[in-house]
């Protein structure tokens, strides 16, 4: 399933600074979480196969995606 970043809202009362960002898509490659293809400027969510192209969209879906998966296993 690919998804354009463009296309997701996000509240803005809960921004992530682009530095911070940038820290946790470093996390998420490293856990493999994440992945960045060679010579293509996009990040994918492994998970969900959804395609990103900036860290702040691809930290903010993460975030939701976690959350909404520890509701579901509780």
């Amino acid at each position: 399933m690919e998804s354009e970043d463009s296309n997701m809202t996000e509240d803005v009362s809960d921004d992530i600074s682009e530095a911070k960002a940038r820290m946790i898509v470093e996390q998420l490659i490293e856990r493999g979480v994440v992945h960045m293809p060679e010579n293509e400027p996009k990040l994918i969510h492994e998970p969900t196969g959804r395609v990103f192209h900036s860290n702040e969209s691809i930290a903010h879906f993460h975030k939701g995606w976690e959350s909404g998966r520890q509701t579901h296993c509780k």
